[in-house]
């Protein structure tokens, strides 16, 4: 599922802090209102949308069951005021509210978005598509912030996506952080490193950033990018396209989408290549399986891997072995196959 959102609402300040939960939501309500538009945009008209809750709850990936928890956060999203000046003419700026008006009726949520808002939804020349099953498994504010930014400045013809070089300050603005962190080690602790860390982690994003200094204090921050794939496709279509060609059916599509808000990308994808080693007659349920166990490549994974502390043990036993000075009983019959082995090839049969 992809939202088409307008860049303006990215790089939009608004009045207060807008939560987790608040930007999920919303980023939904503007999927579902785009889903909708249909004609020409008029400025005097209020533009009415409809929503089941049970949408918010599973494709904003937020599973909040207490209505009432959403009811304050809608609230709040209410009053939020958003300011948006054209970058390249100071004199022309906008203030309006995220939205007009909220109300519950149900199972189902209305709400009520400006025309400006709807009109931007229209003009595909400012949209950036957002993947909401990727931004679904986010659970920082921070990181759904520099995710949205990321996707603003992607490219399908670079592999490499290039965010301007931004002031300490101009970061501060986006993430809300101006009053908090003051000292830049604790915005880097706190913000900027936790979202690089869960985007890496949770997206097909691997996102770094240098620093540049003027004086004693950190001015720039300059934040470098890249991505695993066409972004353009979402994260399901991409899925789709590993798997073989005889899994590649529309309810395997469909698994697919249901698999993404359980688990991670990362996890799924690095699956399906494990299951293709196995070629299982049933693919997905083996796919489905791989993933409910606790991800099987993974798992093996971490099983194959040792820590520097285990593998200095092993060392020291090899090093015993090839000397033959004080060797256990058992190590005495390793000195036989192992005497002749390096200490990489000892260490293969070993940990295996």
């Amino acid at each position: 599922m992809k939202l088409s959102k307008p860049n303006q609402l990215i790089s939009v300040i608004p009045n207060k802090e807008v939560t987790l939960v608040q930007r999920k939501t919303y980023n939904l309500l503007l999927k579902n209102a785009q889903d909708s538009i249909e004609g020409e945009v008029d400025d005097d008209k209020r533009y009415k949308f409809e929503i089941p809750l049970k949408e918010i709850t599973t494709h904003a990936g937020i599973n909040v069951k207490d209505y009432d928890y959403l009811k304050e956060e809608m609230k709040k999203l209410v009053s939020i005021v958003i300011e948006v000046t054209d970058q390249r003419e100071d004199n022309k700026w906008k203030i309006f509210n995220l939205l007009d008006y909220v109300e519950r009726d149900g199972d189902k949520l209305r709400y009520v978005l400006t025309p400006m808002i709807v009109q931007a939804l229209k003009d595909y020349s400012y949209f950036t598509k957002l993947d909401l099953l990727q931004v679904a498994k986010l659970d920082s504010k921070y990181s759904v912030i520099l995710y949205e930014l990321t996707k603003r400045y992607f490219s399908s013809k670079n592999r490499n996506i290039k965010i301007p070089k931004m002031e300490t300050e101009e970061f501060r603005e986006i993430t809300n952080t101006t009053d908090k962190y003051k000292n830049f080690y604790d915005l880097r602790r706190r913000v900027i490193d936790p979202s690089c860390k869960e985007i890496n982690e949770k997206t097909r994003f691997e996102i770094d950033y240098t620093t540049k200094k003027k004086g004693r204090s950190i001015k720039y921050i300059n934040f470098i990018v890249d991505q695993d794939f066409q972004v353009e496709e979402s994260a399901a279509d991409y899925l789709f396209s590993l798997l073989p060609e005889s899994a590649q059916t529309d309810i395997n599509r469909q698994e697919l989408e249901v698999l993404l808000q359980k688990y991670e990308f990362p996890h799924i994808k690095s699956d399906i290549e494990h299951a293709k080693e196995f070629t299982p007659e049933n693919f997905m349920g083996f796919l489905k399986n791989s993933c409910q166990v606790g991800h099987y490549s993974l798992m093996q994974k971490k099983q194959t891997e040792l820590s520097e502390e285990e593998k200095e043990r092993y060392r020291k036993r090899y090093e015993r072995i090839k000397s033959g000075e004080d060797l256990a009983p058992g190590e005495v019959y390793e000195q036989l196959w192992a005497k002749d082995k390096t200490f990489e090839e000892y260490l293969e049969i070993v940990k295996g």
